[in-house]
């Protein structure tokens, strides 16, 4: 990931992905209140330590694999009717 920012690639693909966990899967830090928090940071940071932020999200997302948030399964069959 630090890689990726390394070569000023856009950060907007990186959000998009790690929002889809953000939503869909629990964590002890809130992950779409982190989310929201790392989103905020990166715009009005440094260039040179934007990319620590993102790193972080991407770090605490990965923590948060395997740990379905609750009602995230009942609110997508609600949002498909």
């Amino acid at each position: 990931m630090a890689l990726y920012g390394e070569l000023e690639h856009p950060a907007r693909p990186v959000f998009d992905l790690l929002l889809q966990f953000a939503v869909s899967q629990d964590g002890a830090l809130h992950a779409e209140k982190y989310y929201q928090t790392v989103t905020e940071e990166f715009a009005t940071r440094r260039t040179a330590f934007r990319w620590n932020h993102l790193v972080g999200l991407a770090r605490v997302t990965a923590s948060e694999f395997g740990w379905p948030a609750p009602g995230h399964e009942a609110a997508t069959e609600l949002l498909k009717s």
